[in-house]
């Protein structure tokens, strides 16, 4: 039993380090150690400990490794100048990795994933195993008040140098490929999932086309209805005339 530097602790000889600490040195700090002097093995360490400094930083820290190999979870509460932060941190010492963060249920059998943050920082949501390039991946279904995507839009449909696809050959692509034009087919996008993004570009593109189109035919329907009027005309001038030379 030791008794130094305001402190009380247990220690093995040959200062081993298989501790339990309660001290005030530079830090104040509960320590549960089993630490290994110089290459040993770390077993699990628990320690409270808050920065002499005030307002600097004050953790709970779980720590398993070997040294230099040592890894952190940290509950903190870290004060700089720059304002104060509180979260979850995951360390590393030496040339250790970072590992995942993950939340499972387990009943010591099986286990069910629940969450996991992987140290590239990508999130699971039902799955252990997010997949690569994604941020979020969720295995199941997601229900949101509001969803917002950032898109390129597709005004330059209405640019005068935009040419639209003459609707005679749209109607042949229509019935040839069973698709709109730059649109995924629905087998694709059943195997490889779509981008809302750039789907909702390319049906706000098509959108935009159907407008030009329909202003183009309704043009045409208002000459034909002006054309019309002036067979009308016309038609009672000739009524007019013969019933005269009649």
């Amino acid at each position: 039993m030791l008794l130094e530097n305001s402190g009380i602790g247990f220690s093995p000889e040959n200062n081993s380090y298989a501790d339990l600490i309660l001290a005030r040195w530079e830090d104040y700090f509960l320590d549960l150690t089993n630490w290994g002097s110089g290459q040993a093995a770390a077993a699990t360490v628990f320690r409270i400990s808050a920065n002499s400094d005030e307002g600097k930083e004050a953790t709970l820290a779980l720590v398993r490794g070997k040294y230099p190999n040592i890894e952190f979870v940290d509950f903190y509460n870290n004060g700089y100048s720059d304002g104060t932060q509180y979260g979850i941190r995951i360390q590393k010492r030496g040339t250790g990795a970072y590992n995942d963060f993950v939340f499972d249920q387990y009943d010591g059998n099986t286990a069910n994933p629940l969450m996991i943050l992987t140290k590239t920082g990508n999130v699971g949501i039902g799955t252990n195993k997010p997949g690569l390039g994604y941020k979020l991946d969720v295995k199941g279904a997601i229900r949101a008040k509001e969803i917002k995507v950032e898109l390129a839009g597709a005004d330059f449909v209405f640019e005068k140098n935009y040419k639209l696809m003459p609707l005679n050959e749209l109607e042949l692509f229509v019935k040839t490929q069973k698709h709109l034009p730059e649109v995924a087919t629905a087998k694709e996008m059943k195997e490889n999932g779509t981008d809302l993004g750039n789907l909702n570009s390319k049906l706000l593109q098509k959108m935009e086309e159907m407008t030009l189109y329909m202003i183009d035919q309704n043009k045409k329907i208002e000459q034909l209805q002006e054309q019309n009027k002036e067979l009308k005309l016309l038609k009672e001038k000739i009524e007019k005339i013969e019933s005269a030379l009649k």
